[in-house]
């Protein structure tokens, strides 16, 4: 595969700033943010269906009131720490 003129002059610009010592570095950084973007975009349609899913919960009457859930948090927490102690 060939970079066209605008990819390659944007990789030179790069490494002519210092940011990179070469192309392949650039690339390389490219690259990996790519899959970061990509992960991301996965959390977020996973997340996305999550929340559907508790809002259908919700929505049949299924979900836990928000100070028994505080409880229940402050209640693990207060374990761990007794153990960790």
């Amino acid at each position: 595969m060939a970079l066209n003129s605008e990819q390659q002059e944007f990789i030179q610009a790069r490494v002519e700033s210092g940011q990179y010592k070469n192309a392949d570095e650039v690339v390389d950084a490219a690259f990996k943010l790519l899959e970061k973007r990509e992960q991301y975009d996965r959390w977020l349609k996973d997340a996305r269906e999550d929340v559907q899913v508790g809002l259908a919960e919700l929505h049949r009457g299924e979900g836990v009131d928000g100070e028994v859930v505080i409880a229940q948090l402050r209640d693990k927490i207060a374990k761990a720490r007794g153990t960790r102690e």
